[in-house]
């Protein structure tokens, strides 16, 4: 796994974590999923995606 796609992966979970209960009591989206959690979802996709075309690249 690359540093990319782990980096992109832990912003997903702290935006997720941050949409269901906030941080420090404050924030949140009452466990609605907000537009910059739904960026940072995308983000860790193109990720994924750039990880497996690397690998298939390294195979052929």
């Amino acid at each position: 796994m690359t540093a990319a796609l782990v980096k992109a992966a832990k912003a997903l979970i702290d935006s997720v974590t941050f949409d269901v209960s906030g941080v420090d009591g404050r924030g949140g989206n009452g466990g609605l999923t907000s537009i910059e959690t739904i960026r940072k979802c995308d983000e860790l996709r193109l990720a994924i995606y750039r990880e497996e075309r690397d690998e298939k690249d390294d195979k052929a």
